[in-house]
């Protein structure tokens, strides 16, 4: 915020000066000058209205991620190794209740 609202300050400080030499030498309606004058307007509006947003947007603490949530991004073998897991346990109990209820080996 404070590079926008400096870079704006600096702009506006630089076409007060030109628009003064410019005055002095006779040259403010020229056309060179005209359009140096758009693009300091031009940048003075950006950095300024950039610096005003930035200034009033709220503050946002940093909010740390929820350790059962898997990443959204990273290595699939970890995604698929956690679906092979899973897999592995399902079957594991399946063969487990079966065996209980002696319909194992059919």
């Amino acid at each position: 915020m404070r590079m926008y609202a400096f870079g704006a300050l600096a702009c506006l400080m630089w076409l007060i000066q030109s628009t003064r030499e410019a005055l002095a030498d006779g040259s403010l309606w020229s056309p060179a000058n005209g359009i140096f004058t758009l693009c300091l307007l031009v940048a003075i509006g950006y950095t300024g209205t950039q610096a005003y947003l930035i200034w009033r947007q709220p503050e946002v603490d940093h909010v740390p991620e929820a350790p059962d949530k898997e990443p959204e991004h990273g290595p699939k073998s970890d995604i698929v190794g956690s679906e092979m897991a899973d897999m592995a346990d399902d079957a594991v109990a399946a063969s487990a209740s079966d065996s209980r209820d002696g319909t194992a080996g059919d």
